[in-house]
């Protein structure tokens, strides 16, 4: 099987519609920064919105634990493993 063929099974990666900002995403400034959100609202159906919320408690591991078990309760939840790997990639990137 082909690395293309196998990432579409892979957990980790976000589909296409996971992708997608949601209106909480785009009210952000700047594009692509984690800042504060207007009233504090995140939608746990939206995978950066949970990224960006359990990354708001770091360095705080049961902070981010606590966020985590909140977004397993969300039905519709993108899913731990890709909340996971996204909250990696922000974490690994230069600042």
């Amino acid at each position: 099987m082909s690395g293309g063929a196998a990432s579409l099974f892979d957990p980790e990666t976000p589909t296409p519609q996971e992708l997608a900002p949601c209106p909480e995403c785009t009210s952000r400034t700047p594009p692509g920064h984690t800042a504060p959100r207007p009233g504090g609202l995140y939608r746990l159906t939206c995978l950066q919105c949970c990224s960006d919320l359990v990354l708001s408690t770091h360095p705080l591991r049961a902070h981010a634990g606590a966020m985590l078990a909140a977004i397993d309760r969300c039905p519709g939840n993108p899913g731990r493993a890709k909340v996971s790997a996204s909250v990696r990639r922000c974490l690994e990137k230069p600042r």
